[in-house]
């Protein structure tokens, strides 16, 4: 975090940060008047491990908001989407009757069991980074 004082303070505290990095970041840093160095809180929620109830079932920052520290999180989602469409082209494929609701939460579980471990993975180094 920046420090205490969201108001003032930012460009000193950013001077304590990155003091030994390089003079052009250093140059940059006490160039920027102090009202234009924002403060921006990054939150998450700790991972989640069921994803769904029923017939319903969540993907992306719905199921596991992460820290934007590796870029992930639209990645994440993506391959969320990625396993729901292959889940749900073998279940179409099945021949299974979509009005049979065992058969399609069994669907929507399979997605989530299959995507826990890489986004729980991703989630965890995300904050450590």
């Amino acid at each position: 975090m920046l420090g205490m004082g969201r108001c003032n303070g930012k460009k000193k505290r950013l001077l304590e940060l990155f003091g030994n990095w390089c003079n052009e970041v250093i140059t940059l840093l006490r160039e920027t008047p102090e009202h234009m160095i924002l403060w921006r809180d990054i939150y998450d929620r700790d991972m989640i491990y069921c994803w769904g109830i029923g017939r319903v079932t969540l993907l992306g920052d719905a199921a596991h908001p992460m820290q934007p520290n590796f870029g992930q999180g639209g990645c994440m989602a993506i391959e969320d989407c990625y396993q729901l469409i292959l889940e749900l082209d073998k279940f179409a494929k099945s021949g299974s009757d979509v009005q049979e609701s065992y058969e399609i939460v069994s669907t929507l579980r399979r997605y989530e069991k299959n995507r826990m471990f890489r986004v729980s993975t991703v989630h965890a180094a995300s904050r450590m980074a």
